[in-house]
């Protein structure tokens, strides 16, 4: 289990407490991982889409670790097609019990920018889920202007296979 690799088109997220399939209102298609600021969608620490590349992850009973590169955005989740730049990333998640988790992101997108997410999610019970999520981008020296920070909170319940009713709360300080 602890020697895993694995080569396509895949979301880094997806390992994490927060992860594109567990977000569950956010899609490739609507700017996966961003958070809504009062003036503009921010991209803060995952914002990923879908990357062609490759990955080394392993797992024991309670911890998954993964690191990967894929195909860089160059700070933009709408870029037309790829640059030179690689992205770089490294996970770490802690299961706790009963599907509850702590996990850490760390992201380079290969032009200057780093990003650091911490999220967790907290299982009620088969129900009810509780999720939070806080990033920060590193990219002052690069951009020009101030590091991006942002969080998100989430409770979901589960009314049955096909429903879900879900109260959100997100924010960037941009």
């Amino acid at each position: 289990s602890l020697v895993n690799v694995r080569f396509g088109g895949f979301i880094p997220t997806e390992w994490t407490s927060w992860s594109d399939q567990k977000r569950v209102i956010d899609s490739a298609s609507s700017h996966p991982g961003i958070y809504r600021g009062k003036h503009h969608f921010a991209k803060v620490g995952s914002g990923l889409g879908t990357k062609t590349g490759a990955e080394f992850y392993g797992y024991t009973d309670n911890f998954l670790f993964a690191a990967g590169f894929g195909e860089a955005t160059g700070g933009n989740f709408h870029a037309s097609k790829p640059d030179s730049n690689k992205d770089f990333w490294l996970v770490g998640r802690y299961d706790i019990t009963n599907g509850s988790s702590l996990s850490v992101l760390y992201m380079d997108y290969g032009n200057g920018i780093t990003s650091y997410t911490i999220s967790g999610n907290y299982k009620l019970n088969k129900d009810i889920e509780f999720q939070a999520q806080y990033s920060k981008d590193d990219s002052g020296s690069i951009t020009g202007r101030s590091d991006v920070s942002g969080y998100g909170f989430q409770g979901i319940y589960t009314f049955n296979d096909e429903w879900l009713g879900i109260l959100r709360y997100d924010s960037t300080d941009n």
